[in-house]
């Protein structure tokens, strides 16, 4: 139509849109100005690995088609019909010129297009667009440094999330359980993090009309401008799945296949450790890996805040000493927990967000205590059944608020220590017992010692 024809065309809103779209499609994804993924590099590799035998092909594949033609996060073409434009909600606007920043760097580095002033861009989106969704952003603390905050999209509201199918894309994070098997007695771990792990993902053309947002181009700005993400973000219910099989199914397979990676790694998100008994081993793997990643697959490492091999280590929220096998938290959660856990016990209404913090730092805690302890988790998911919005509600029962208050004891009473494997405890003698009640009430035990 005209209307498309002058927003496409040169010097239209939607131009850049155009050039990048058609550049995707006569090439690949990877020829977005801001990917880093190498294509020619990569996907030699990749197929010597498949070969191999260490990369599947349902995880080869899909990677392959996400290179070539951008990725979807689990949500079919054509599954999102109509036009949805939201406001940003009010913890954006609190921290606006953290929000600002947070979409001015990615504005930079090309993981987002700036479209222009937002009354333009939405007269054009509504002439010539058939189905899009412009998602609302929030804002929380970063959790290492809350006084940071992070922007957030909220990919529920527009439907994206309702509209994903899992699939390959579903799993579990096990990364307590494999690191209670991994380190062993004095072993040492490495650990490091991906930088920007989620931006390296570059969507498919047609995902970029339901990433679109607004926001304010500058802390002096009195009007919000458009924006489209080219590349992932959080708060889509695909992406932590579609980033697990690209690194750790895909990328860290590369690397066994090339013999760049022979020690055991654990991977939790974008956080990597690297477990031996020797620490000369994992600083000299661990550095090779960074380097091989970053030439031959696009990945960036925050480097300066690597930390080296060591017996007592901060790995995904906890200490792990592996010289006592000691597993406990840090001080300053342990500070924080304490007073929020006091207060949920004595609350009678709480929200989605409050019960999701909540069971975040109870399941923290339980990992402290005896095995078992993951039951006093179950009233708080029960809370939350149902909620949908953050600011939903919901009474709380006499039994969640009293498993807060167990939870705040016995976190209080262990001091947020507790041991991740048994191996240093002998083994008890063994005690038979036996017990009656009934018109007397007794029993009686015999120990082996």
């Amino acid at each position: 139509s005209q209307s498309r024809d002058t927003h496409f065309g040169k010097g239209g809103i939607f131009h850049k849109v155009g050039q990048l779209t058609e550049l995707v499609l006569s090439s690949n994804a990877c020829a977005l100005p801001g990917c880093s993924i190498r294509f020619e590099r990569f996907v030699p590799i990749l197929r010597r690995a498949m070969s191999r035998g260490y990369v599947k092909d349902i995880y080869g594949n899909f990677v392959l088609d996400g290179l070539i033609n951008g990725f979807t996060l689990g949500v079919p073409q054509g599954a999102l019909k109509g036009k949805r434009i939201f406001r940003n909600y009010p913890p954006a606007f609190e921290a606006r010129d953290q929000v600002t920043e947070a979409i001015a760097s990615r504005v930079a580095a090309r993981k987002t297009l700036h479209l222009g002033p937002w009354a333009l861009v939405e007269r054009a989106l509504y002439d010539c667009i058939d189905d899009f969704c412009c998602f609302p952003m929030g804002c929380v603390p970063k959790p290492h440094a809350p006084e940071e905050m992070r922007p957030t999209s909220d990919h529920s509201r527009t439907g994206w999330n309702a509209a994903t199918v899992m699939g390959v894309l579903g799993h579990t994070l096990d990364t307590y359980k494999r690191v209670s098997w991994l380190l062993e007695k004095d072993s040492f771990m490495y650990v490091s993090d991906v930088a920007n792990a989620f931006m390296i993902i570059p969507l498919a053309p047609w995902v970029w009309w339901f990433f679109l947002l607004r926001c304010y181009r500058s802390r002096l700005a009195n009007l919000e401008d458009g924006y489209m993400h080219l590349f992932a973000d959080f708060g889509s219910r695909g992406m932590p799945g579609t980033f697990k099989i690209f690194f750790v199914e895909v990328v860290v397979q590369m690397a066994r296949s090339e013999l760049i990676v022979t020690l055991p790694m654990v991977v939790h998100v974008d956080d990597v450790a690297l477990i031996d008994l020797s620490a000369e081993a994992v600083n000299e793997e661990m550095l090779r890996f960074q380097t091989w990643s970053q030439d031959n697959c696009g990945i960036g490492w925050k480097q300066s805040k690597d930390r080296k091999g060591a017996q007592l280590q901060l790995f995904c929220g906890f200490w792990w000493d592996s010289r006592t096998l000691h597993i406990f938290l840090d001080s300053s959660k342990l500070d924080r927990y304490l007073p929020v856990l006091a207060e949920a016990a004595a609350s009678k209404v709480l929200t989605l967000v409050a019960r999701q913090s909540l069971a975040g730092k109870m399941q923290r805690a339980v990992m402290t205590f005896p095995k078992g302890a993951a039951c006093l988790l179950v009233s708080c998911y029960t809370g939350m059944s149902g909620l949908k919005l953050p600011w939903h509600t919901r009474r709380t029962s006499r039994a969640e608020r009293a498993d807060y208050q167990l939870v705040h004891d016995l976190l209080r009473l262990n001091l947020g220590r507790g041991f991740y494997r048994y191996d240093d405890f002998s083994v008890a003698p063994t005690v038979l017992s036996d017990a009656s009640k009934g018109s007397f009430a007794g029993g009686g035990y015999v120990s082996q010692d």
